[in-house]
């Protein structure tokens, strides 16, 4: 089974300005997830998406294939999936196909080459489905609530006030790892075809990285290791 990554990274960035090459410890968010694309040995081929000749020279020298895309998908509404069947595309009017596609974020930079060798592993033995990186909340949801006209009000009523104990296990997307088969891709609207299949990964391996302060809680648990 042949497998292609790809690596969105436009420059674009209304939170954080220039996310995907800012410095962290000393090496872009990019170089991040790319050694450890590199390092898992699973891809046949790894493409890094932008619309920045700034990013793509950078993904040149990290020794992986830069594929421009039009500005109009590195702007709201297009989303990672349109950019991953951007890439499929192209690549197939090379006479290039894969089986599977898994799109990787630079902003999620303390994935491990074990986890997405692993997540690799799992689709490849499901015949239907993707599989996409999860982390369990820290704080139960089902105790949300919304404010309607000044009044707090249970998303989920018939949860809320549960001790957390009685409440189920929940999970929440962590943006690390996103696996499918490429012909599921190429259709789907989202990057959540159903049926849906979880890679748990612990927190500490978790952070997605959007505003100022993920990126100095990244560097404070760097700090901690050392």
């Amino acid at each position: 089974m042949k497998f292609l990554a790809v690596i969105p990274a436009k420059m674009a960035s209304t939170r954080l300005p220039r996310k995907n090459i800012r410095k962290l410890a000393g090496k872009s968010l990019l170089a991040w997830t790319v050694d450890v694309v590199l390092r898992s040995k699973c891809f046949s081929k790894i493409v890094v998406s932008s619309e920045s000749d700034e990013i793509l020279a950078l993904a040149d020298k990290l020794k992986v294939v830069g594929q421009k895309r039009p500005l109009s998908l590195a702007v709201d509404p297009a989303g990672c999936i349109n950019v991953a069947q951007f890439v499929v595309s192209k690549l197939e009017d090379q006479g290039e196909t894969y089986d599977y596609v898994a799109i990787l974020m630079p902003t999620c930079p303390f994935k491990s080459s074990d986890d997405i060798k692993t997540s690799t592993a799992m689709i490849d033995g499901l015949r239907t489905g993707c599989v996409f990186s999860v982390s369990e909340f820290s704080h139960t949801p089902y105790n949300s609530l919304t404010i309607e006209n000044g009044n707090l009000i249970p998303i989920l009523p018939y949860k809320f006030g549960h001790k957390t104990q009685e409440l189920p296990t929940a999970y929440r997307p962590n943006g690390a790892i996103f696996i499918m088969p490429t012909m599921i891709l190429k259709k789907a609207k989202s990057l959540y075809p159903k049926p849906m299949r979880p890679y748990v990964m612990p927190e500490e391996r978790s952070i997605d990285i959007d505003i100022e302060n993920d990126m100095q809680l990244a560097e404070f648990m760097l700090s901690q290791q050392l």
